[in-house]
């Protein structure tokens, strides 16, 4: 469910998820946060008023990470040890894989700095739409840490390819949006001002869309990334096969006959 700081805002099949903590430049808690993103994301993911899904960012960041204050804490609490920091940094690497495996597209709407957590996210959405102001930065080699992490060393070489991957995940190098687009992490950068119209132009064209056969596509990449050819073309078979006795493959074939624009409905 939403909350003070996940905004939540339902619009003609696509829902705009704000992260909303603009004075902390949208830093998220790192006991709160996890639960909260992955709860409100399998409430969408069951939603049939939903087809398509905007993260963005309160005010003029996007996400700046974790809290360093919660990080601070960690240092300084007796009770945390090698057992809860373990179990902290598998809860924010569940967010990856529920965006991941939603069977949703979701849009990065990034409207300034996502670096740490925040650049994870963008990560893991399908389709990231950049104002002219983002930047991205992998950031965690910088405190002492690793930037493998959120599934970073899995999805990044899949995105820009494994010598960049590597440039950024080992330097913590933040780049702007147009080198995000240069080296094909980005699909588009806009006006800052277009932002949030520009993605939503995306969702509604998206949402137009069957869902059934945007889950099929969004799954079949999924799995592209780590099985074979011959495992892949057996999906493809078999996901063509129960859409071609769907519904919306029905109203797709005679709504191109008779020339209207089809009206999907999920069935």
């Amino acid at each position: 469910m939403s909350n003070e700081n996940l905004l939540l805002e339902k619009k003609d099949y696509v829902a705009t998820i704000t992260i909303n903590r603009p004075e902390k430049m949208n830093a998220v808690r790192i006991w709160e946060f996890p639960e909260q993103m992955i709860s409100l994301l399998r409430e969408l993911g069951q939603d049939d008023d939903v087809r398509v899904i905007i993260l963005t960012g309160a005010g003029k960041v996007f996400c700046a990470g974790a809290d360093l204050d919660d990080f601070l804490e960690i240092t300084t609490r007796d009770d945390i040890g090698p057992r809860e920091l373990r179990q902290m940094c598998r809860n924010f690497n569940y967010i990856t894989v529920e965006m991941r495996n939603l069977e949703k597209p979701i849009i990065a709407a990034v409207n300034g700095v996502a670096v740490g957590a925040g650049a994870a996210m963008t990560m893991a959405a399908d389709i990231r739409i950049a104002s002219e102001k983002a930047r991205f930065g992998w950031v965690f080699i910088r405190r002492g840490l690793t930037c493998a992490d959120m599934g970073a060393t899995y999805l990044l070489p899949r995105i820009v390819g494994l010598s960049k991957a590597t440039e950024l995940l080992l330097t913590g190098d933040i780049i702007d949006a147009e080198e995000a687009l240069r080296i094909g992490y980005v699909n588009s950068v806009v006006p800052h001002d277009e932002l949030m119209s520009a993605s939503m132009t995306m969702a509604e064209k998206l949402a137009h869309n069957p869902p059934l056969g945007i889950a099929c596509t969004k799954i079949a990449l999924n799995r592209g990334q780590s099985s074979s050819l011959e495992m892949e073309i057996e999906y493809e078979a078999h996901a063509q096969t129960v859409l071609f006795q769907t519904e919306d493959h029905r109203e797709g074939v005679k709504s191109f006959l008779e020339k209207r624009e089809a009206r999907f409905q999920g069935r």
